[in-house]
């Protein structure tokens, strides 16, 4: 799930919602085609890390990768 909107990583991480992954984008002053590069080499280069994980996307690059435990996420 890809997603600009806090509260659901909120849901997923605090209230052990089901998922697959969730990617927190936090690029709200990144043009969209910059957020399109971004996301895509997110995936190209971190793909296999994604898998029921939370991740957030920052516009400066960095990029934090949150494993949750199988209780949180599926």
């Amino acid at each position: 799930m890809l997603t600009d909107d806090k509260d659901f990583g909120e849901l997923v991480v605090r209230e052990g919602c089901a998922h697959r992954g969730v990617v927190l984008l936090r690029l709200a002053s990144v043009p969209y085609p910059k957020r399109a590069e971004m996301v895509s080499a997110l995936f190209r280069e971190c793909g296999a890390e994604l898998e029921g994980a939370f991740t957030a996307l920052s516009g400066d690059g960095r990029v934090r990768i949150r494993s949750l435990s199988p209780k949180q996420g599926t």
